[in-house]
């Protein structure tokens, strides 16, 4: 784990965060909800058991099934950045726990009934469960089509490993291109930040970076702790945990107090969308759930939502008792 990698997870969290987006205008499209100016104050306009990015963490839990069956394929196990780029920055980023345990949190408090709460936890869990499920089996399509117009694997493979030169020259064109894509980012960032006036397109270079170096937090703990429990994945879990912690914190904060519009509008786009969104992930919980035994699967999952879920409404209760 060195620079090299943290780039390639940021240009991956870039397009994550893009992505996203994306998917949240084509659900308020959807749903004719006018989010343009929305503030973590209102997160929960409309009832029943959908939040607004379950569309993103459905395509990437998808993204995230076809890739992770090419895992040890020789390319990823040569590059291991560019699986890190696509799966931790990309799909890691596209899809989001915070925002969907954070607005399940909100329907118990907002209004809404408590049926709305569960019902979003339990569609946002089982869309994106049968959504790596269908991921995979599109991506063991791809690899059986593959091999078999590609001809004998054996014979692939032993050619691929005879010429290490070019392995080393793909290497460095990689890195070059991560590197080159990595500041043209930011420069592109920085430049539109500065030029766009309208708020609302402003925020979207300030939720890019603010994704960026969630996604980076969450590929440093994952690296380093989920490897010590493999029953257990300690990184992701302590992501999902802090993430939603922290997009809660922001929202019951900007409620105690008076914010300017534009205020809201950063904070909004530099935290909720952008580091709590590229700090927690769905895709990679979903996937671990699946490769863990049933009972460990059972015990992380459980643990992982309840425990969030837990602090979410200790949050929320807080904000009600200072408020009544």
């Amino acid at each position: 784990m060195n620079i090299h990698d943290f780039a390639c997870v940021s240009v991956g969290a870039f397009i994550g965060v893009l992505l996203r987006i994306l998917c949240r205008t084509i659900y308020d499209v959807i749903f004719h909800v006018d989010f343009r100016h929305i503030s973590p104050m209102v997160v929960t306009t409309i009832g029943g058991p959908l939040f607004r990015d379950v569309i993103s963490n459905i395509l990437g839990c998808v993204g995230m099934g076809i890739i992770s069956t090419f895992k040890k394929d020789k390319f990823f196990a040569k590059y291991t950045r560019w699986y890190a780029l696509i799966a931790t920055g990309v799909m890691g980023s596209l899809t989001t726990f915070s925002s969907w345990n954070g607005e399940s949190s909100i329907k118990f408090w907002a209004g809404y009934n408590v049926a709305d709460g569960v019902f979003a936890l339990l569609v946002g869990f089982s869309t994106s469960y049968l959504a790596l499920l269908f991921g995979m089996q599109i991506g063991k399509s791809i690899r059986i089509c593959s091999e078999y117009h590609s001809g004998a694997p054996e014979q692939v493979a032993q050619d691929e490993d005879s010429d290490h030169s070019s392995h080393s020259s793909i290497d460095r064109s990689l890195r070059f291109a991560t590197w080159a894509l990595f500041g043209a980012s930011i420069v592109g960032f920085i430049i539109l930040s500065a030029v766009l006036s309208e708020s609302g397109f402003r925020s979207i270079p300030i939720a890019c970076i603010g994704g960026a170096v969630g996604a980076c937090v969450r590929f440093a703990l994952s690296t380093k702790l989920n490897p010590k429990r493999p029953k257990f994945p300690l990184g992701t879990f302590l992501c999902n945990i802090l993430g939603s912690v922290s997009y809660i914190a922001v929202v019951v904060s900007l409620r105690l107090r008076t914010s300017d519009l534009s205020t809201i509008d950063v904070v909004n786009s530099l935290v909720l969308l952008g580091f709590t969104g590229g700090l927690t992930t769905v895709s990679s919980f979903m996937l671990e759930l699946h490769s863990l035994s049933p009972a460990s699967a059972w015990v992380y999952g459980s643990c992982t939502i309840l425990v969030t879920q837990f602090l979410l409404l200790l949050f929320n209760s807080v904000y009600y008792l200072v408020t009544e």
